[in-house]
């Protein structure tokens, strides 16, 4: 990334976050030169409030320079021209929620830095001009995660503390090592390896959060609802510790991305003291279903499967034929069906419509023994915070020879929260930011 500045340009080549004389600064590192020289430079600036940031130290390898070019150097006016220009590389681009309504609820979107009394309400923040910076550090690549959270006030979580950010993110580096990040930025066809602020193709299979991951350690992701859903699966993890195939779960993570779900809505029900077992088994085989939850004193199965609203029909009827050919012939237990709906292309009202009524025309003659289906949402709401989760449509098999009515399937599968503020984010429906132009 390079500018001039009358006959001197500079030339940025890396950004990390740290402490400098007990001040949280940012350290930039890269070339200053004009046409006869080129010489490595390092400034440390600070933060000084409103997206204004501030000389601290310059650091010049600058031996050959003559006597009047270092003395313009070392001058005030210089440093603070230097500061001005090499700054915009910190400009964030926001977004916080408005007005409601009962249509939904407005979105705000402005350059450089919030209005005061919307800091808070900040969902979605980034520096798309981080994206010019050539980043090859994998080896750093959580190391400079630390040092944001440590360093950097633009790094956040909506609804969570500073305290929950440091502590998932030692979590996470266990799950989703920096060499597994990598890989997911190979080059198929040249097998090389891509530098972190590569444009991951969203429909790759790992893009959340490989993605998300990679654009935080370089400096570019600030605020944005992938580490919501990072810091519910590190609590999952957390608080599912005592159950035995909690081990086996997590080590499938980077191999199963449904598998993040799963935990998550695992957590939800051991909050409310109805979790029996991960992953039971169904029969004398290898066939298992996803949870064992226990309610009024009944156990029941539950089989989870992420959708989005574009999925066909015709697929739901596919996962669900799957799961009943696992099944023993005499089940012991009712089973629930439960569709999680998890958007990659933003919520369309009108899709998720359909996508609810094709749950409720499914005929009981298909779900054999399947007690119900349920289709229900998973998203981070403009607050943040935890996950919300809610059920849209009940189909129960009017053939079960179980009694679990729609009313208890209901308060199984009871809502979350009290009220939602919009815009609300699935996985992979985040506002994407390409490279300044």
């Amino acid at each position: 990334m390079s500018h001039i500045d009358f006959n001197i340009s500079y030339i940025i080549e890396s950004l990390e976050f740290l402490s400098h004389n007990s001040t949280d600064c940012a350290l930039l590192k890269g070339y200053l030169h004009n046409p006869k020289l080129r010489f490595p430079f390092q400034l440390f600036i600070s933060h000084e409030g409103q997206g204004k940031w501030k000389y601290e130290k310059l650091i010049l390898s600058a031996h050959k320079l003559n006597s009047k070019t270092k003395k313009q150097f070392q001058s005030s006016d210089f440093k603070s021209q230097l500061v001005s220009k090499v700054s915009t590389v910190l400009t964030t681009i926001n977004m916080w929620y408005g007005e409601q309504s009962k249509q939904g609820g407005k979105s705000n979107l402005n350059q450089f830095y919030p209005p005061e009394d919307a800091i808070d309400k900040v969902s979605v923040s980034f520096r798309s001009n981080v994206l010019d910076i050539p980043n090859t550090s994998w080896d750093r690549l959580w190391e400079l995660i630390k040092l944001r959270a440590n360093n950097d006030e633009f790094f956040w979580v909506q609804g969570f503390s500073q305290e929950e950010l440091f502590e998932s993110i030692e979590e996470l580096e266990q799950i989703f090592p920096a060499s597994w990040i990598k890989k997911q930025f190979k080059d198929d066809e040249t097998g090389e390896y891509h530098s972190l602020n590569f444009e991951l193709p969203q429909e790759s299979k790992f893009w959340y959060p490989s993605y998300h991951i990679a654009r935080t350690s370089i400096g570019a992701i600030c605020v944005d609802p992938a580490w919501n859903y990072l810091i519910e699966l590190s609590n999952a993890i957390k608080e599912l510790k005592s159950f035995p195939k909690l081990k086996s779960i997590k080590n499938s993570l980077t191999k199963q991305a449904g598998n993040q779900h799963h935990l998550c809505y695992a957590n939800e029900f051991k909050k409310r003291k109805m979790l029996v077992e991960l992953e039971p088994l169904i029969g004398n085989g290898p066939a298992k279903n996803d949870l064992l939850i226990k309610f009024n004193d009944q156990l029941i199965d539950i089989e989870l499967k992420a959708f989005t609203s574009q999925s066909p029909e015709n697929r739901i009827k596919k996962e669900i034929s799957k799961k009943i050919n696992q099944l023993p012939k005499n089940v012991a237990r009712p089973l629930i069906f439960h569709l999680v709906l998890i958007e990659n292309e933003g919520y369309n009202r009108t899709q998720e419509l359909n996508f609810f009524e094709s749950v409720r025309r499914i005929d009981s003659e298909l779900l054999g023994d399947i007690h119900a289906v349920v289709a229900g949402r998973m998203f981070v709401d403009s607050t943040g915070g935890h996950l919300k989760r809610d059920i849209q449509a009940v189909n129960i098999n009017s053939l079960s020879k179980f009694s679990i009515s729609q009313e208890e399937i209901e308060e199984i599968f009871k809502p979350n929260y009290s009220e939602i503020i919009y815009p609300i984010y699935g996985i992979g429906s985040f506002i994407e930011f390409g490279k300044s132009k």
